[in-house]
C-alpha cells in the first residue's frame, strides 16, 4: 500500500474504493476523532485568558481511541496521506485533527469534492491543496463559544428547576416556541363577516369595500397581482366586516341595487420557477409534502450523497453535497439539463440560462443540491432506493431540473362589481402554457372567469354574509420552524435539523400532529433564561454570533481575539450584572445519601434522580459517587443488586424462542425477546450469537415488531439491503427483496433461512 485517503462515513468507503486502484487503501475516521477535553476551569477543556485561547483536545470516547489506532496503522504503511472529509467547516476541523494525530511527518493532501463519482474525487485527488485554517478556526470557535455559554447557562436553568441544557442556539429556538405559546394562550378572537354575491353569468365575488376604499384596494390588489400565485377568485385584500348589523346592512344594499361591471382586466404573466434545493429548502420541502423530520430528510440525504446502487450498474452518489445555502448550480449541469429537455421535453427549454438571486447572507460555498446525472430519473431510480430516499430523491430532481425550465404562462383575470355603495370583486387565472410546472406542479388549478365586458350588468342570484372569527397566530411545525430560523439567522442550515433534535431530545417540545408544542419544561427553562440572561435567548444575538463565525471562516476576523472579546467584554460583564459568579465553583446539589459505600473511595453515594423513569430499573435513582465523579451505579432488577456500568449482573441470559429467521451479520438464527416499554409489552428479535455485543453490528441484529405486523430495523430503515440474508443464492441487482412495500422506508424480518 503507498496511498491512504481518509473519509468520514464508513459508507463512502464502498464506493471510493470502487473507483481507486489497487495502491490505494480507503478509510473512514467515522467523524470526529477528538473533541474538547473534560478539564480545566469548569471541565471546559480550554481557557482563555486576555492574551490567549488554548484548547486542549482528547480522543473522543472508546470509538475515538479505537479509530485512531486503526488509522495510525494504516498511515504507519503509507506513503502519502490524502484527507478527504467533508468540504465544510466540521470536515476541514476533522481533517486538521487527522493531521494532528495520526500523520506523524507524512505528506498530507486536502481533497474536497460535492459529489461522489469516479469522476469527481478522481478530479479532487489531481487537485489536492492545503488545509484551510480559517475553517478550522470557525469551527474550534464555534465549538468554544458553545461549551462555554452553554455549559455556564445549563448549570443556571438546572439550579433554577429548569431543564438539563441550554445553549446560545437551542435556547434562541425554543424562546420563538414559548412566545408563539403564549401568544396562543392570550389570544382573544375577534369576530367578523365575510360578504359574498354569486351571479347567473356562473362566478361568485367577494366584498371589496366602500366606494371610498374601492379605488385604493382596487389599485393595490392590481400592484400585489403580478406577484401572487394564482389561486382563487376571493381577493386577498376584501374588506372585513366586524358587526352583525352592518354585514346586514351592506346586503341590504347590494339586494336592493343593480350590479354592473365597474372595471374588467385581463394580461398575461409569468411565473419563474423556483430555485434548486438549499439544505433548510430541503427539509422545508420534505417536511411539508411527506411529514418528514429535519433529522430523518438529513439522513436522507447523507445516504444519497454518500452512495446508492444505480441504474447503469454503477454505484456512487446520486446526489451533490446536501450542505448548502447556495442555489446556484454549476454551469456544467445547466448544460446537461438544456441537453436533456431539448430531447425529452422541447417546449421547456428556456431562451436563456435561468439564474437565481441568493438570499442575503448567504455563502455560497457549494452549489444547490442536485442530482448527479440528470438522466437518472425518478422513474429510472425507483427499483434502487427505498421508499423515502426516492421521495426524497423526486424533490431534488424535480426541483434542481425544472429550475432551468422555461417559466409558466398564466391569463390572469379581475372583475371589479359596483352595486349601490358596495364594491364586490372576482379573481381567476388560467394556465396558458405549463412552463416548468410540467416538472414540479405548484400551482392550484385553474379558475376561469366568464367572457364579460365592462359595464354589463349582472344577474345575482344570491348575496349571503357568512360568521367568523379570527384565528390565533398556527404553532410551529418543523418546516416553519426551519423557515423562521434561517429568516432570523439562528444557526447554520447544517445545524437546523440538531436543533429540533435537542428540543426533543431534552424534552422541551412534544409533538401535537405535526404542531411542535413547548413542554412546560421547555417553557420553565426559558422563563429562567429570560430572568437571568436574557441576551441568549434574542434572536439578534445569536445571528450576531453566527455572523462573526461566518467572518472567521472568510479570514476576516482572528479567532482567538473575537473569543478573548466576547468573553471579557460581553459575557463576564452579562454575567456579573445578573449576579452570577463567573470564577464560582459549582456546588453539587444535595443529594440523599444511600447506604451503598463507593468501591473507590468508601464513600456514601448518593441518589441522584432520574428525570423520568425507566424501564431496565424499578428505583427511581442511580447512585453516584462525588467524590470519585465518573463512578455511577444502577439497580439491576433481574439481579436485584447496583451494578457499574458494564458490569456483569451475573444472571445467565435466558435465551429466547429461536425464529426460523436468520441474522444477516453472522447467519446465526434470530430470537424472541419480550420487553416493555412505557408500560406496554413490546416483542423484538435479536441475534442469538454475539451480534449484539458488538456496536456495529447490534442495529444490524435488531428488529422491532411494527403496529402492523412484521418487524423493522432502525439502520435498515436508513440504509436498505442490497444483498440477500444467509441463506440465499443470490444477489439482486436492485433494492433488496426484504424491504418493505408497505411501510415506507422499512425493513421487514429477514426470509426465512434454508439451512435452519
Amino acid at each position: 500500500m503507498s496511498k491512504l485517503l481518509i473519509v468520514e462515513s464508513p459508507n463512502k468507503v464502498k464506493s471510493i474504493k470502487g473507483f481507486l486502484g489497487a495502491d490505494w487503501e480507503v478509510a473512514a475516521s467515522v467523524g470526529h476523532i477528538t473533541t474538547l477535553a473534560s478539564d480545566g476551569n469548569e471541565n471546559l477543556g480550554f481557557e482563555i485568558t486576555e492574551k490567549s485561547v488554548v484548547c486542549r483536545y482528547v480522543a473522543n470516547g472508546e470509538r475515538g481511541e479505537s479509530v485512531i489506532k486503526k488509522l495510525k496503522g494504516l498511515a504507519s504503511r503509507a506513503d502519502s496521506i490524502w484527507l478527504a472529509t467533508d468540504p465544510d467547516r466540521e470536515g476541514e476541523a476533522i481533517a486538521w485533527h487527522l493531521q494532528q494525530q495520526i500523520c506523524g511527518k507524512k505528506p498530507i493532501h486536502r481533497v474536497t469534492y460535492t459529489q461522489i463519482t469516479e469522476a469527481a474525487v478522481k478530479a479532487a485527488i489531481a487537485n489536492p491543496r492545503q488545509l484551510d485554517m480559517a475553517l478550522i478556526n470557525a469551527q474550534r470557535s464555534r465549538q468554544c463559544l458553545d461549551k462555554r455559554v452553554g455549559f455556564k447557562l445549563s448549570r443556571i436553568v438546572q439550579n433554577g428547576g429548569g431543564g438539563k441544557s441550554a445553549g446560545r442556539v437551542q435556547s434562541a429556538a425554543l424562546q420563538l416556541l414559548v412566545a408563539r405559546e403564549r401568544q396562543i394562550e392570550n389570544f382573544k378572537p375577534v369576530p367578523y363577516w365575510s360578504l359574498s354575491a354569486r351571479y347567473g353569468e356562473g362566478f361568485t365575488a367577494s366584498y371589496l369595500g366602500s366606494e371610498a376604499i374601492a379605488e385604493v384596494e382596487a389599485e393595490s390588489a392590481a400592484v400585489d397581482d403580478a406577484a401572487d400565485p394564482a389561486e382563487s377568485g376571493a381577493s386577498e385584500a376584501r374588506q372585513r366586516v366586524t358587526s352583525l348589523a352592518e354585514a346586514d346592512r351592506l346586503v341590504g344594499i347590494a339586494c336592493a341595487n343593480p350590479h354592473r361591471i365597474t372595471e374588467c382586466t385581463s394580461r398575461n404573466t409569468q411565473k419563474a420557477p423556483p430555485p434548486a434545493l438549499t439544505t433548510s429548502a430541503l427539509q422545508q420541502a420534505a417536511g411539508v409534502k411527506y411529514g418528514f423530520s429535519s433529522d430523518r430528510s438529513m439522513s436522507l440525504a447523507q445516504e444519497l450523497f454518500e452512495g446508492v446502487p444505480l441504474p447503469d450498474g454503477s454505484r456512487h452518489g446520486a446526489i451533490t453535497y446536501h450542505r448548502t445555502d447556495s442555489v446556484d448550480l454549476s454551469p456544467e449541469f445547466c448544460e446537461e439539463v438544456r441537453h436533456w429537455l431539448s430531447e425529452q421535453h422541447p417546449a421547456l427549454v428556456p431562451t436563456k440560462t435561468t439564474k437565481h438571486k441568493a438570499k442575503e447572507g448567504s455563502q455560497g460555498a457549494h452549489e444547490a443540491i442536485r442530482p448527479v446525472e440528470v438522466k437518472f430519473t425518478p422513474e429510472a431510480m425507483q427499483s434502487f432506493l427505498s421508499d423515502d430516499q426516492l421521495k426524497l430523491y423526486t424533490l431534488i430532481w424535480q426541483r434542481a431540473v425544472a429550475s432551468q425550465c422555461a417559466p409558466a404562462q398564466l391569463d390572469k383575470s379581475r372583475i371589479v362589481i359596483q352595486s349601490g355603495t358596495t364594491f364586490w370583486e372576482a379573481r381567476g387565472s388560467i394556465l396558458k402554457a405549463p412552463g416548468y410546472t410540467t416538472i414540479l406542479s405548484d400551482l392550484g388549478g385553474d379558475t376561469q372567469l366568464p367572457a364579460v365586458q365592462e359595464g354589463q350588468a349582472l344577474t345575482v342570484q344570491k348575496v349571503w354574509h357568512e360568521a367568523k372569527k379570527t384565528s390565533p397566530p398556527g404553532r410551529f411545525t418543523e418546516p416553519s420552524l426551519v423557515q423562521t430560523l434561517e429568516r432570523l439567522g439562528i444557526g447554520r442550515p447544517s445545524t437546523f435539523a440538531n436543533i429540533i433534535k435537542t428540543l426533543k431530545d431534552r424534552e422541551y417540545v412534544t409533538f401535537q400532529k405535526k404542531s411542535m408544542v413547548p413542554t412546560s419544561l421547555g417553557m420553565k427553562t426559558t422563563d429562567i433564561l429570560a430572568k437571568v440572561f436574557p441576551a441568549v435567548i434574542d434572536s439578534k444575538f445569536t445571528a450576531k454570533m453566527e455572523t462573526d463565525l461566518d467572518l472567521i471562516a472568510a479570514g476576516e476576523k482572528e479567532w482567538e481575539q473575537y473569543l478573548i472579546a466576547f468573553d471579557f467584554k460581553f459575557f463576564r460583564p452579562a454575567l456579573l450584572k445578573a449576579g452570577i459568579d463567573i470564577d464560582a465553583v459549582e456546588q453539587p446539589r444535595a443529594y440523599a445519601k444511600s447506604d451503598v459505600s463507593c468501591p473507590g473511595c468508601s464513600q456514601p453515594l448518593s441518589q441522584v434522580p432520574y428525570r423520568k423513569a425507566q424501564t431496565f430499573s424499578s428505583k427511581p435513582f442511580f447512585l453516584k459517587c462525588m467524590t470519585c465523579a465518573d463512578l455511577v451505579m444502577f439497580w439491576n432488577d433481574k439481579a436485584a443488586k447496583w451494578l457499574q456500568k458494564g458490569e456483569s449482573s451475573g444472571v445467565p441470559k435466558t435465551p429466547g424462542k429461536l425464529t426460523t429467521f436468520v441474522c444477516q451479520c453472522c447467519g446465526k438464527p434470530l430470537e424472541e425477546f419480550a420487553y416493555s416499554k412505557e408500560g406496554a409489552s413490546k416483542l423484538m428479535l435479536r441475534c442469538s450469537g454475539d451480534c449484539g455485543k458488538d456496536p456495529q453490528k447490534k442495529e444490524l441484529s435488531v428488529y422491532f415488531q411494527s403496529k402492523k405486523g412484521g418487524f423493522w430495523s432502525f439502520k435498515l430503515e436508513a440504509e436498505p439491503m442490497t444483498e440477500k440474508l444467509a441463506g440465499s443464492a443470490t444477489k439482486p441487482a436492485g433494492r433488496s427483496k426484504a424491504t418493505s412495500t408497505k411501510s415506507p422506508g422499512r425493513t421487514t424480518a429477514p426470509k426465512k433461512s434454508k439451512t435452519t
